[in-house]
């Protein structure tokens, strides 16, 4: 021989998802010139199941945690406003001067804290994005645990957010059925 392997030589592979034939691999993608010595062996088989529950997860996270994102940028572009006054008495009428001069053409007033604002900004928004980060995570992973802790997670921020709430509820109970698509960790 020349050194290629053989038919019988190349090896069968365990995975997670899978028995991988290095045999079969190399029947199907030697005219192309990929061969098993070329990969170094290193052949990942994805199940179909898996892709399709990736892609359905990816789908159900995608508008609640662009959604997530946006309100954490706004918050933090309020944190870094340095015309914003932060913890106005709610009772008091607003009075501001603004000079031809002055470094702040407008001025933002918020009644609550910057400590308050920041911690509600990381509760609501931030617990938003992480459950979806967990659910795709978990899809990607296999980690079926994972995928309804994200699935529960969702739908108890459901409770906090008002106006997305019919958005985070279909995400929470769509990691959840899907969910049972993975096979149990």
């Amino acid at each position: 021989m020349d050194g290629k392997p053989t038919y019988r030589s190349l090896p069968r592979r365990e995975s997670k998802c899978g028995t991988i034939d290095l045999r079969d691999f190399s029947l199907r993608w030697r005219p192309m010139g990929l061969t098993p010595g070329r990969l170094k062996n290193r052949v990942w088989f994805v199940p179909r199941v898996q892709r399709i529950t990736l892609l359905l997860v990816f789908l159900a996270a995608s508008p609640v945690a662009t959604i997530a994102i946006w309100s954490i940028s706004h918050a933090a572009i309020e944190f870094a406003d340095p015309c914003a006054i932060w913890d106005y008495p709610p009772e008091q009428p607003a009075h501001a001067h603004i000079g031809p001069y002055d470094a702040c053409r407008t001025r933002s007033v918020h009644t609550e804290s910057k400590a308050y604002a920041a911690i509600r900004a990381a509760i609501v928004p931030g617990g938003v994005l992480l459950a979806a980060l967990l659910a795709m995570a978990g899809a990607a992973f296999s980690r079926r645990r994972v995928l309804i802790a994200a699935g529960i997670g969702m739908l108890l921020e459901t409770i906090v957010v008002f106006t997305i709430a019919p958005l985070t509820l279909v995400a929470g109970v769509s990691f959840l059925l899907l969910s049972r698509r993975l096979q149990p960790s």
